[in-house]
């Protein structure tokens, strides 16, 4: 499917750049999508594809970009079409006891407001953030946990 879409790309200099981009981050593609869903296995290439067909629908954000930006949006359309395919195989069950505190109600997924996919994007930077904080040297780790976790004042 990739392929046939990007087809349509008139320029030849975005053609190859986006065929050098699906060559080297297909992997990277199929990587989060595996260890975040690994329920999605025999969905990989779809998922691949729906990705790159995104990245060609946006390649503007591409093209100026350097490589961790490309990652970050790369990781983000990964995650959106994983949530969006997790959703039509109606499998939101699993997904919310893996990505969803445990005072998480059935209810909030109904209510229209509820953004599923945002919940679980700030969820994993928050993460993110831990992982980092904790690769931190003894004071600062203990430092910025109180100052910024913790809410205690420097007073």
């Amino acid at each position: 499917m990739f392929f046939l879409i990007l087809e349509t790309v008139k320029a030849p200099n975005e053609r190859d750049f986006l065929i050098t981009l699906y060559c080297s981050h297909s992997s990277y593609v199929k990587s989060i999508a595996l260890n975040k869903y690994p329920d999605l296995s025999k969905d990989i290439d779809d998922i691949v594809n729906s990705v790159f067909v995104r990245v060609i629908i946006n390649r503007q954000k591409f093209t100026e970009n350097d490589e961790s930006a490309t990652k970050s949006l790369l990781y983000i359309y990964t995650v959106s079409v994983c949530i969006d395919i997790l959703r039509k195989k109606n499998k939101q069950n699993t997904l919310i006891k893996d990505c969803v505190n445990d005072d998480f109600q059935i209810d909030e997924i109904k209510d229209p407001k509820y953004n599923l996919e945002k919940d679980i994007i700030q969820k994993d930077a928050v993460e993110r953030a831990l992982a980092l904080i904790n690769k931190l040297s003894y004071p600062a780790k203990d430092i910025v946990r109180l100052k910024y976790l913790s809410n205690h004042t420097t007073k």
